[in-house]
């Protein structure tokens, strides 16, 4: 999966998670009404897309780092790095 894939997949996700339609590159997950139950499920999510480096046991560090990376942006950047680290991309 190319990065341009990745980040319309994980958008793809936050539209399904927190249940709307219109979404930008600076949209804040918490801001749209994600909580910490939604980051959960983002997570899985999110893992779920990947085959190899972005697994199930990287769901709490995906949940989490959408603390640090509120953004669609900042989390895709942060998913992408996360995916270079393990060997995915």
């Amino acid at each position: 999966m190319n990065r341009g894939e990745v980040a319309t997949a994980i958008a793809d996700v936050w539209r399904s998670v927190l249940d709307v339609q219109n979404l930008g590159p600076g949209d804040d997950f918490f801001a749209l009404g994600g909580d910490s139950l939604a980051a959960l499920a983002m997570a899985n999510e999110v893992a779920g897309l990947f085959s190899q480096g972005v697994r199930d046991e990287h769901i709490e560090e995906l949940a989490m780092s959408v603390y640090d990376s509120p953004s669609l942006h900042a989390f895709t950047a942060a998913v992408g790095t996360m995916m270079t680290e393990k060997g995915e991309s």
